[in-house]
């Protein structure tokens, strides 16, 4: 049952943005799978778009990498946070 609920939580919040939820289903452990279908995604994606050569995207996955990095607990970590930044350059 809670796959299901994840997988709502994801649909909505990625498909839909527009459709809002009946009620605020906004939780730190969905935040969390979100990001990981999405980092899973991207990360997926940059394997179909390396045989193109198309150089950027690693940079997206690893941006999105470190965001869920950040995210790991339900409180910013400011010491993260700054390596996380660092990390963009």
């Amino acid at each position: 049952m809670e796959a299901n609920l994840s997988l709502e939580y994801i649909i909505t919040h990625v498909f839909c943005p527009l459709r809002l939820p009946g009620a605020d289903n906004h939780t730190h452990a969905n935040d969390q799978k979100l990001i990981a279908a999405v980092v899973n995604a991207a990360n997926e994606y940059t394997r179909v778009v390396a045989d193109a050569g198309q150089s950027k995207w690693p940079h997206i996955a690893r941006m999105l990498e470190n965001l869920a990095a950040t995210v790991q607990s339900a409180r910013l970590n400011k010491n993260r946070v700054i390596s996380q930044l660092s990390g963009l350059a």
